[in-house]
């Protein structure tokens, strides 16, 4: 009974931990966050601790191309 439950309160949690966020997600925060002030890249990835170097081109390409 104990097992189960805890069970279930892991899955529980596990469900709401894992919510993707994708590269416009990402730009439109980081917007919201800095508003209309410059930034550079260095910004961006400190504000975007979890993702990589190579994600962080690819974002700062998207948001510059749309």
């Amino acid at each position: 009974m104990k097992f189960e439950i805890i069970n279930i309160a892991l899955e529980d949690v596990l469900k709401t931990q894992n919510h993707t966020i994708n590269s416009t997600d990402r730009i439109s925060i980081f917007k919201n966050f800095i508003g209309s002030e410059l930034f550079t890249r260095q910004d961006y990835l400190r504000h975007n601790k979890q993702i990589s170097t190579a994600t962080d081109s690819r974002d700062l390409k998207e948001a510059v191309d749309n």
